[in-house]
């Protein structure tokens, strides 16, 4: 399961964008809509940094590196593809892990997702322990949305300035 986020809502700029020449409209949604994919990827990126996930001597990588963009038929998509995230977007309650649980993880992602040790288990070296650390994808989306037409602007000058020279 992936989390996908999709732009909607921005009304002004569609409108804005629909009141343009279809080939100046099309060059900016060619071009612009993947820079704001990318900038959009790495505000969630840079979140789920500062709120403290993928640190430690243990983290493989693997959250941060599943955080994509990709060009969809309509624009572009930004997908969290570890699973895991959803849960560390939406909050999990606080637990111990054991050491062999995160090596696990560590070893082969999403493994060990779902399981627990059995009744009465041991750890067989001391446990860490987990707590949430708040959402990521929210918090990047709000610094996101003021900042979209900034990103359009320069993509709308450059296509106006190429349709001018007639290229």
């Amino acid at each position: 399961m992936a989390i996908q986020v999709k732009i909607t809502g921005l009304k002004e700029v569609t409108n804005f964008m629909n009141q343009l020449p279809k080939s100046i409209n099309n060059e900016v949604k060619k071009k612009g809509i993947m820079e704001l994919a990318k900038n959009l990827q790495m505000r969630i990126r840079r979140r789920y940094t500062m709120a403290g996930y993928g640190k430690g001597k243990f983290s493989t990588g693997y959250g941060w590196k599943s955080i994509k963009f990709r060009p969809t038929e309509n624009g572009a998509v930004v997908e969290i593809l570890a699973s895991y995230l959803a849960l560390l977007e939406r909050g999990v309650s606080s637990h111990w892990v054991s050491m062999d649980t995160i090596e696990a993880h560590r070893d082969s992602p999403g493994s060990t997702v779902g399981k627990r040790a059995p009744k009465g288990f041991a750890f067989s070296r001391p446990p860490v322990w987990w707590h949430w650390k708040g959402p990521f994808v929210e918090p990047a989306m709000n610094t996101f949305r003021p900042e979209i037409p900034k990103i359009l602007d320069r993509f709308i000058k450059d296509a106006i300035k190429k349709a001018r020279k007639g290229g």
